[in-house]
């Protein structure tokens, strides 16, 4: 018992830094994208482009790398992922080109997709359902926290050696390859051809528990995505907040998202997976819906704070149901298709912000996408009746009560 506790920990302390690493993609150089236009003559849509090609490449992925992992095991394809997306970073430090840029970011957003699902994979291989929620609490947390401190290290290393100089943060994914290969066990393989594990994680999409899973998950990077997006526009405009003031509310917001994914599995020692979700959808598209009634900037920020604690607790939710909703023999791929989904929440965010804005303002723009958003309390019975036919639990007994 002791033994297989060990084995458990290892994975998770492993698969968690895996996750965190990946994050140099994104955050680890978005404080360098001025430097970097400027060095390679670049106009707006060529930065743009930086991102794009990135976050497109990860939707496409994830599901494949899933599938690919139910064939030869999440601890390959884990690791050859990582040392693609770390062998990129060394590509990039040395080679300042645009056309290598997108070839090379493109190759590291499908790896960052494939890390992204199997690392939930990977903690759901090693837990039981009663651990379930904490391993993927600390992993949300973890990441959260790696989202605040990567700009500020990229910010440092710019200042200290150029903008080029972030790439080699994504270095830090070699070892973090090396470190997967040797603490997950040689085992999730299935003797079966990867488009069976494809057939069958689509297969389990069209179930009612399975498909419910999806809504949460889509809605939380559409919301996340759209508040990026259009709260400092809103904020600036409509209540005056400066551009510090408007980051420090982001902040906050982002900090409390981590401190309420903590707390999710204390959470769920009293309320049920269901009821949680609930509260954390009102959470999060409610307040929404309220900005375009927010009486200044004091209120305004009080509803960002109440959307950043649904936003932190739908994150693990979401892990945890997803993770039981998915088939035994093809737990990997219905992960990544699960993955895909919610990119294209990421994708779908501008886009529908971009043609409300057409009619409305952006306060209604922003109302319109949070009240949208809370259609999804739709799925809660579909998935407190997946929850409630799965062997050793039902909507009442959440990770985290078992055993007690």
């Amino acid at each position: 018992m002791r033994k297989g506790r060990q084995v458990q920990r290892r994975v998770e302390v492993t698969v968690v830094a895996a996750s965190v690493v990946v994050l140099t993609g994104v955050q680890g150089i978005s404080p360098a994208l001025p430097g970097l236009q400027d060095s390679l003559g670049l106009d707006d849509a060529g930065v743009s482009l930086i991102m794009l090609v990135y976050v497109v490449a990860a939707a496409v992925a994830s599901f494949p790398s899933g599938v690919l992992a139910n064939r030869f095991g999440t601890r390959a394809v884990l690791a050859w992922a990582l040392t693609l997306f770390g062998t990129g970073g060394v590509m990039l430090a040395l080679e300042g080109s645009f056309p290598v840029l997108l070839v090379v970011r493109t190759v590291q957003g499908a790896a960052f997709g494939a890390v992204l699902a199997l690392t939930i994979a990977a903690l759901a291989d090693a837990s039981g359902r009663a651990e379930l929620a904490r391993t993927q609490s600390r992993r949300v947390v973890a990441m959260s926290l790696g989202e605040s401190v990567l700009p500020v290290v990229a910010g440092v290393l710019i200042v200290l050696a150029g903008e080029f100089s972030v790439f080699w943060l994504q270095a830090l994914a070699l070892p973090a390859a090396v470190a997967c290969a040797a603490a997950l066990p040689a085992r999730g393989a299935v003797p079966r051809a990867s488009g069976a594990s494809a057939g069958s994680a689509l297969k389990a999409l069209r179930t009612p528990f399975a498909g419910a899973v999806q809504a949460p998950g889509f809605v939380r990077f559409f919301l996340k995505f759209a508040v990026l997006t259009y709260f400092p526009l809103f904020a600036g405009r409509d209540h005056g907040m400066s551009a510090a003031a408007v980051g420090l509310v982001v902040g906050a917001a982002g900090l409390l998202a981590t401190v309420s994914a903590a707390a999710t599995p204390r959470i769920l020692r009293r309320l049920s997976i269901p009821a949680c979700t609930v509260v954390a959808l009102l959470l999060s598209g409610a307040p929404l819906v309220l900005v375009v009634v927010a009486p200044g900037a004091g209120w305004l920020t009080v509803l960002l704070l109440l959307w950043g604690v649904g936003d932190g607790i739908i994150a693990v939710l979401n892990n945890v149901t997803a993770s039981l909703a998915a088939p035994p023999d093809a737990r990997s791929a219905f992960i990544g298709l699960t993955g895909t989904i919610r990119n294209v929440g990421k994708l779908t965010a501008p886009g529908v912000g971009a043609l409300a804005s057409g009619f409305l303002s952006v306060g209604g723009t922003i109302a319109m996408i949070g009240g949208a958003s809370l259609l999804a309390l739709a799925a809660v019975p579909f998935i407190a009746a997946g929850l409630a036919g799965r062997p050793g639990g039902d909507s009442e007994s959440p990770p985290g009560r078992e055993g007690r």
